[in-house]
This record gives structure tokens, C-alpha cells and sequence, in this order.
């Protein structure tokens, strides 16, 4: 089974009265929200053979083609410098923002699953190309830098 959000010590504590290892931990994470990348949890679930699932991996819309604002939360980061390195690396791939922004989740070596939902078959199409997308490990790098609240070299 799997657990929800769980931090790096929730998930030791409850795996040492467990039988079974834990097999998914469901975050929050997409390029407007960076914490399982900065905290641990994703280190953990490479080391533990956790499946890391992500919820909002289109940080609600506004990494995709939908809203134009972000939440409190995601102002923390550089929402504009992101959408459009975004719209940069979807132009020159010939795809959407959206399928980039999966994309960079999906070459992270923990494993990560995006999870997206849509009532539109057209739109989990358009998604459906991240599958397919081969970032370069330059292209990654500069898609987290583009979002971190800091500059790196």
C-alpha cells in the first residue's frame, strides 16, 4: 500500500512497524512546486524503491494551456521565467507546454508518475507526448533553475 504526502521521517517511522515496504507516496510536485525535491522525499523513494506519484503535476492548470494565475504558494517560485523556458522547450519539441512540463517529471530518476486528470481524450493525448520526450540533462537543468526561488550557477 502507499501513503499521501508523507514526509521523509513519516514515511521511516511507519515503514519500521510495517511488514511490507511501502510501494507509492502521493506529492504534490510539478516546476511551481519543488518541495519533495528539496526536502528529501524524493531521495527517500529512490533509496527505499518508493514510487513517487504526483499530484498537480500541471501545478492546477497554469503549467498546461489553463489558468494564467498561480497560488500563494506557487509565487515562491519564478511562475513567468517558467512558463516561458516552458514555451520555449514546447516550441522547439513541437508540443505543448504541458507535455514538457510532464516530461521533466518524468525523466527524474526517482520514478515519478504524474497524475492528470481531464474530461477532454484530446488533452490527455496532447499530455500523452511527455511519454515520448527525451530531455537532455542541460534542458532539465534549466527548466529547475528557471523555477528556483534562487539563482544557480
Amino acid at each position: 500500500f502507499g501513503v499521501s504526502n508523507f514526509s521523509p521521517s513519516q514515511v521511516s517511522c511507519l515503514q519500521s512497524a510495517l511488514k511490507d515496504p511501502l510501494a507509492v507516496n502521493q506529492i504534490e510536485a510539478s516546476l511551481m512546486h519543488l518541495d519533495a525535491f528539496e526536502n528529501g522525499t524524493l531521495d527517500q523513494c529512490i533509496e527505499r524503491g518508493i514510487t513517487p506519484l504526483a499530484w498537480s503535476p500541471l501545478a492546477g492548470g497554469f503549467l498546461g494551456n489553463g489558468k494564467t494565475s498561480v497560488l500563494p504558494t506557487q509565487e515562491n517560485y519564478k511562475p513567468a521565467k517558467v512558463r516561458r523556458r516552458l514555451d520555449l522547450m514546447a516550441r522547439d519539441f513541437g508540443v505543448s507546454r504541458g507535455a514538457v512540463a510532464l516530461a521533466w517529471l518524468l525523466r527524474h530518476p526517482a520514478g515519478i508518475v504524474p497524475i492528470v486528470g481531464s474530461t477532454q481524450p484530446e488533452r490527455i493525448r496532447e499530455l500523452a507526448a511527455a511519454t515520448e520526450l527525451q530531455l537532455s540533462r542541460e534542458q532539465w537543468y534549466a527548466l529547475l533553475t528557471s523555477a528556483l526561488k534562487e539563482d544557480l550557477p
